[in-house]
C-alpha cells in the first residue's frame, strides 16, 4: 500500500511539474484570451482578458499591463508584485490561457485560393503546408518569395527546390508572413 502511494505521488507529481514546464514556455500574444481571478477570501473577481494588438490587458485596479512575450508565470509574478504594492496584503490570483491566438499568413500569386488564412499556434506551417492550404500552386508557378515581418527580410525559394528540400529544413511560416508565389514564364 505504501509503495502504491509512494508510485502515485510520483506520478503525479510529474504531471504536475511538466504542466508546470509547459505552462511556462508559451509566451503571450496579441489575441491571446485569458482569464484572470482574485480569489482573496473577503474579495473575488473573474475576467475574461484579450491581449491588445499592443501588447496589454487591462487589470482591475491596476490598469494596463504590459504582458506581450511574457509567460503566464513572469505575468503572475508582475501583477501580484502590483496587487501587494497598492491594493492588497497577501493577494491570490489565478491567470490561465482560454485560447491561443491563431497565425496569420497571406498568400498571392499562382496558387488555387490566394488570401489570408489563419491556422492554430501550435501548428508549425511550413511555406509548402502554407501553398497547400491555399489549394496548391498552379502549373504557372514558378519561384516563391517569403516576406516576413517578424524577421524583415525577403527569401526567394525556386518551387523544384522546395519540393527536393527535407521538410526539416523548409522555413516555418510565422505571424504575418505574406508568402508570393510567382509565375515561371518557362
Amino acid at each position: 500500500m505504501i509503495r502504491f502511494i509512494v508510485i502515485l505521488t510520483i506520478i503525479l507529481s510529474n504531471t504536475i511539474l511538466s504542466e508546470t514546464i509547459k505552462h511556462d514556455v508559451y509566451k503571450l500574444k496579441h489575441r491571446d484570451e485569458l482569464n484572470f481571478k482574485i480569489l482573496n477570501h473577503k474579495y473575488k473577481y473573474n475576467s475574461n482578458l484579450i491581449v491588445s494588438s499592443d501588447g496589454f490587458v487591462n487589470i482591475k485596479y491596476i490598469g494596463y499591463v504590459y504582458v506581450n512575450g511574457e509567460s503566464i508565470k513572469e505575468v503572475n509574478d508582475l501583477i501580484l508584485k502590483l496587487y501587494k504594492k497598492d491594493y492588497f496584503v497577501n493577494p491570490r490570483i489565478s491567470i490561465k490561457v482560454t485560447k491561443k491566438s491563431k497565425i496569420t499568413f497571406v498568400i498571392l500569386g499562382q496558387v488555387a485560393n490566394p488570401g489570408y488564412y489563419e491556422v492554430p499556434h501550435d501548428l508549425n506551417v511550413n511555406i509548402l503546408d502554407g501553398i497547400a492550404i491555399a489549394g496548391g500552386y498552379t502549373r504557372l508557378a514558378g519561384n516563391v518569395k517569403l516576406v516576413s515581418v517578424t524577421n524583415k527580410s525577403n527569401i526567394v525559394f525556386k518551387i523544384k527546390d522546395l519540393l527536393n528540400k527535407k521538410s526539416s529544413s523548409i522555413p516555418i511560416i510565422k505571424n504575418k508572413d505574406k508568402i508570393i508565389v510567382g509565375e515561371s514564364f518557362f
